[in-house]
């Protein structure tokens, strides 16, 4: 039988000055022992950690987004809200809206760019996952003081005007993540 996950939270004191002040923190208590007993959700500080609002799109690479759209359009009845090419990516965007989130279709301008070289390496499908966090380089910063190997050390520009960083997949298990800021 299945329990509200409200009936497992309990307020979390405030452990160390560095956690101070806490806004929203919870403690989860599990009742599975064979797993972690202890997880600490949704902790927020002021200045202090990084915080992801929600995922932002998923990334897909396709050969063609004039043949890659009818899918997300003609069986899952998606709205294709436009595109857009972003130069200095060597990529063209088209956005679906799904929810708060999007489906990104991504098909490659150029034939070295990383676009061209996902598809020929792993062929069409799921490129990346982007969070939509509230401060770029401040999670750009604690990513990189908590050991996570960036590909973009600075926010670069991308596409709806959004700043958005990458993070590396060897630091990710394997899945290249996206973060981004919209304002």
């Amino acid at each position: 039988m299945f329990r509200p996950l409200t009936s497992y939270l309990q307020p979390l004191e405030a452990p160390a000055s560095n956690l101070q002040p806490l806004q929203a923190s919870y403690l989860l208590i599990s009742s599975y022992p064979n797993y972690a007993t202890n997880f600490l959700i949704n902790y927020n500080t002021k200045g202090g950690a990084m915080k992801v609002l929600k995922i932002d799109h998923l990334g897909i690479a396709v050969n063609s987004i004039d043949q890659g759209k009818n899918f997300w359009m003609d069986v899952l009845g998606l709205e294709f809200e436009g595109s857009e090419t972003v130069d200095e990516q060597k990529v063209t965007t088209a956005f679906f809206p799904v929810g708060e989130s999007e489906v990104e279709l991504l098909e490659s301008t150029a034939p070295d760019g990383p676009i061209a070289r996902y598809l020929e390496k792993k062929g069409e499908g799921i490129q990346h996952v982007a969070f939509r966090v509230e401060n770029i380089d401040s999670a750009l910063q604690e990513l990189k003081e908590k050991g996570i190997r960036l590909i973009d050390e600075k926010p670069r520009k991308g596409a709806g005007g959004a700043k958005i960083a990458f993070l590396h997949p060897k630091s990710t298990n394997g899945v290249l993540v996206e973060l981004c800021e919209r304002d």
